[in-house]
């Protein structure tokens, strides 16, 4: 190489010695060709470097992002908001963790091994695994993290998921979890944040410590907190700076830097975002994107595990107990009309419980009567020719609709309502704020129909919402759904962790309730993430809660470095 530089050097100080000799006509010629030929050099040193380099992610970055809502509890065990969720995925890592393709892949854990009978679970914990002050994680931690969230005083949400579970230390780097009966979703649990025991032991719920330790924890996440601002009247967390926690589990990230700003409303958001206060925001609403200048961000999408849907509680009205009314009002409902018009084409239509965005391809509907108008005329429903309302023996063809009182479900329940006014139904929809809806409504079951989500996780576990068990509160069963055979099916699929198995299951319980319509299947939404362009490599999964925007956050990147192959790992 040296040679040839050399060689190169005193053929253009000749080229050069011969044109300060010559015309001004052939200077300018000569000129030109040099120009060109060191042109061509230039690109064939830069064809042959890339022939034997690569151009890598480097350390180095920052970015700022608005979240809606204010944390109280930074911790994987009092967690409840997004807001907090966000902060604890950041900040917070377990056993097992989401990646970017959606899978459950290993983090605090090198491994793990599932009993022949899946009720048992055992993990070793890595060697090289710390919290953010260095001290290494062990099994004692991951048992305290469980028994905490499992302790009723601590009133943690996820209290219920480890209620049956018994977990154990089997010595300082191996844990076992017992469960009751076999659950295939059990590994997706483990994805759950460990807290630091040698923190929190003495720590008492109404002591000054816990505030502190609560908003300003130590885990052991891809990034740790460097900087709390707070308001000057109340004491708000207003704004985190987290910095990069080099010994993270799957390496430093590549951003140095993460910024944290909190906003009381969408609108603020919106406008911080606008005026370039703040690099990305998610959950904004479809409609928001219409007015906003993105012209240096991205719009990243990813299905929610959420499915929405109108259901039907027939102990309370006659009329939705005919098979007939129900199966006219899935006719009538053009589910693409609803999810372009609200939505501008941030869901997806389904007919289903099941969202999009799962592991498990299930049939859609095969009805072929697609005449709702016909099908209530069969049943007796006659339009009154002055004011086309159908009735059948003096009583008119209505039913109210209860939802929660929001723009998007305001939206939603007046399309239903318009489509079925169409067909000859009276439609009344009754708001309540979603505290009342769950308290007054919903838990005591007294609606005729509900515009309602059901929300899943990854592996699908349909027991909750359709089992016979769960008609009544504090159960999930809103459409108060009772069939025997699909009982025993659900039963099955939780426990089955064959995936050819789960599909028949699925399919099964998805053709039962498709045939009984407990309930009309609307629409998935679509998770919505503005990001900076200069933020790289973002791989985002299908969300079961927001904070699964970071899923492979440790990989995001905005700068790179061309390294010669032979210096690559």
């Amino acid at each position: 190489m040296n040679s040839i530089i050399f060689k190169s050097s005193r053929l253009a100080k000749r080229l050069l010695t011969f044109i300060k000799n010559s015309s001004s006509v052939e200077k300018i010629l000569y000129s030109a060709i040099l120009f060109f030929l060191f042109i061509a050099l230039l690109l064939g040193v830069e064809r042959i470097s890339s022939q034997f380099s690569t151009v890598v992610p480097t350390q180095g970055g920052t970015f700022t992002e608005g979240i809606v809502g204010f944390p109280e509890s930074i911790s994987p065990i009092y967690a409840e908001s997004n807001a907090e969720h966000d902060l604890t995925a950041l900040i917070y890592s377990g056993l097992m963790r989401v990646d970017g393709d959606g899978d459950i892949v290993t983090d605090l854990a090198e491994s793990y091994e599932i009993s022949e009978d899946g009720n048992s679970y055992t993990f070793t914990i890595r060697d090289d695994a710390v919290f953010h002050d260095g001290t290494p994680i062990t099994a004692s931690d991951v048992v305290f993290t469980i028994e905490e969230i499992k302790n009723p005083a601590s009133e943690s949400p996820l209290r219920s998921t480890f209620l049956d579970v018994e977990v154990s230390a089997l010595d300082a780097s191996t844990v076992e979890f017992s469960l009751e009966e076999p659950y295939a979703g059990f590994l997706e649990q483990t994805t759950v944040g460990i807290v630091p025991r040698h923190i929190w032991e003495n720590v008492t719920q109404d002591s000054l410590e816990f505030i502190e330790h609560s908003s300003s924890p130590i885990g052991s996440g891809p990034f740790k907190i460097k900087n709390v601002e707070r308001s000057t009247d109340v004491g708000v967390p207003t704004n985190y700076t987290l910095t990069a926690f080099d010994d993270y589990t799957q390496g430093r990230p590549y951003l140095n830097n993460i910024e944290i700003r909190f906003f009381s409303n969408e609108a603020e958001l919106l406008e911080a975002l606008d005026k370039g206060r703040i690099d990305s925001a998610a959950l904004v609403s479809p409609r928001s994107l219409e007015n906003q200048n993105l012209a240096r961000k991205r719009i990243l999408t990813a299905p929610m595990l959420r499915s929405f849907g109108l259901f039907f509680n027939q102990a309370e009205s006659e009329i939705l107990s005919e098979d007939a009314v129900r199966k006219a009002i899935d006719m009538t409902i053009n589910r693409e009309n609803l999810a372009e018009s609200i939505f501008s084409g941030y869901a997806l239509p389904i007919e289903t419980p099941l969202p999009f965005g799962t592991d498990v391809a299930v049939s859609q509907s095969d009805e072929v009567n697609s005449d709702p108008n016909a099908l209530l005329e069969e049943e007796g429903w006659i339009k009154n020719p002055l004011t086309g309302i159908r009735e059948k023996d003096e009583e008119e063809l209505s039913f109210s609709i209860a939802t929660a009182d929001s723009d998007m479900f305001g939206e939603v329940a007046n399309f239903i309502k318009h489509s079925l006014e169409q067909v000859g139904f009276s439609v009344t929809i009754e708001t309540f704020d979603i505290a009342v809806l769950n308290q007054d409504v919903i838990r005591p079951r007294e609606y005729e129909a509900l515009l309602f989500g059901e929300a899943y996780d990854r592996v699908i576990d349909m027991y909750p919402f359709w089992h016979s068990s769960e008609r009544d509160d504090p159960g999930l069963n809103v459409a108060r759904y009772t069939s025997s055979d699909v009982d025993e099916r659900l039963e099955d699929l939780r426990s089955e962790r064959d995936e050819r198995e789960r599909r028949e299951l699925l399919n099964a319980i998805v053709k039962e309730l498709r045939e009984d319509v407990p309930a009309v299947f609307l629409y998935s939404p679509e998770f919505i993430y503005i990001q900076d362009k200069r933020i790289k490599n973002i791989s985002i999964p299908p969300i079961v809660r927001s904070a699964n925007r970071f899923a492979n956050v440790h990989e995001w990147f905005v700068y790179t470095d061309t390294v010669w192959n032979a210096f690559l790992d």
